[in-house]
């Protein structure tokens, strides 16, 4: 994701169960047209490198695209409601 326009970092998450790892990341993007930058028309669908896939032994297929209402690490954030296909950030 590095170098596409409007990409702002991610956080990478892991959680351990059992003798799973799961592994969410929550990329920050300047808009849902930043996005579709990256990811193409349909921004539902996850970019997944096949390189990352052959680690996985499962992925989700489908990305989801919230808007950041409330920040306190940064403090950015609109601060106004999340609604579905808001197109101010996610």
């Amino acid at each position: 994701m590095e170098g596409f326009a409007g990409y702002n970092g991610c956080y990478l998450l892991c959680r351990k169960e059992g003798d799973q790892v799961h592994i969410q990341l929550l990329s920050l993007w300047d808009s849902l047209a930043s996005i579709r930058g990256f990811a193409g028309s349909d921004e539902s669908t996850a970019v997944i490198s096949p390189a990352v896939a052959d680690l996985m032994t499962e992925y989700d297929t489908t990305a989801g695209h919230d808007t950041v209402v409330v920040d306190t690490v940064t403090g950015r954030g609109d601060g106004g409601p999340a609604t579905p296909n808001q197109d101010t950030g996610s």
